[in-house]
């Protein structure tokens, strides 16, 4: 009686060790995202710390934009970022037609590109609606600043006479 216990506790046992090893044999990834084409096919010999990329995962939400501005306009970039305000950035597709996703400017780079005198931004997008592709071509539109309450006129509205600039106003007034 005593040794039939003593073979279920052992097959218990050796149930649980396998169950142990049947987890070595999945394998998962430290973040949610998309799955590349496979790069090792069924049948290849894979191996514990081989150098081999077995695939490639890449987060999708939230998804990241590298995008660059010229130099020249990052003092007022920084202005709005050192009061702590989160400006807002748009993506939109190639043809600047559809826009794709809305975001948050994160960071700014520590320095200049000299060969182009601009300066890489990266703004986060949720991407709940998946439009944003890893390496898709965008582009991106900061939002800087927002005037409140100004009148805007069009450009063609502007008269020149010398030094002085005016516009003529179709309002009449009656006395």
């Amino acid at each position: 009686m005593l040794q039939d216990q003593g073979t279920v506790k052992n097959d218990e046992g050796t149930l649980q060790y396998d169950n142990v090893q049947v987890g070595f044999c999945h394998i998962t990834s430290p973040i949610d995202g998309r799955v590349g084409l496979r790069l090792v096919d069924p049948g290849n010999l894979v191996t514990a710390n081989s150098t081999t990329t077995l695939v490639v995962v890449t987060q999708i939400q939230p998804i990241t934009v590298i995008f660059t501005l010229a130099e020249d306009s990052l003092p007022q970039v920084q202005e709005q970022t050192r009061g702590g305000k989160a400006l807002e950035v748009d993506a939109y597709d190639r043809t600047q037609q559809k826009l794709l996703a809305k975001g948050k400017l994160i960071t700014i780079d520590n320095q200049i590109d000299t060969v182009t005198g601009t300066v890489k931004l990266r703004a986060q997008f949720d991407n709940a609606n998946g439009m944003l592709f890893p390496n898709q071509f965008v582009n991106a539109r900061l939002l800087v600043k927002t005037l409140d309450n100004q009148t805007l006129i069009p450009s063609s509205a502007v008269q020149h006479n010398g030094s002085i600039d005016f516009v003529i106003s179709s309002k009449t007034t009656s006395p």
